[in-house]
């Protein structure tokens, strides 16, 4: 019986360890450049939650996932453009023209 041994690291586990990486060495070297841009530490902490969290899910998004999530941010931005524009004047005196 041959028992073929693979010595390669998987791709996902590379990425597990990169993002790891990412999430702590990255904060640590920008955190002084951002403070002396006059960030508070919150939303610095935020920041770096925010770019972490879009780096792993775009790594290992694939074209059906990405066009699924595009299309539910486009719908989002839609539905808060139309209620922004349905408390416009303008947009009462349309209906109220229609009545």
């Amino acid at each position: 019986m041959e028992t073929a041994k693979n010595t390669q690291v998987s791709s996902a586990n590379l990425l597990i360890v990169f993002l790891i990486f990412v999430g702590s060495v990255l904060p640590s070297g920008l955190f002084r450049r951002v403070m002396n841009l006059g960030a508070t530490r919150k939303e610095y902490y935020i920041g770096m939650l925010l770019v972490y969290s879009i780096w792993s899910v775009t790594h290992n998004a694939d074209n059906l996932s990405i066009l699924f999530a595009s299309s539910r941010i486009l719908h989002m931005i839609a539905v808060v453009a139309a209620l922004i524009f349905m408390f416009r004047p303008a947009t009462n005196r349309y209906f109220k023209a229609e009545l």
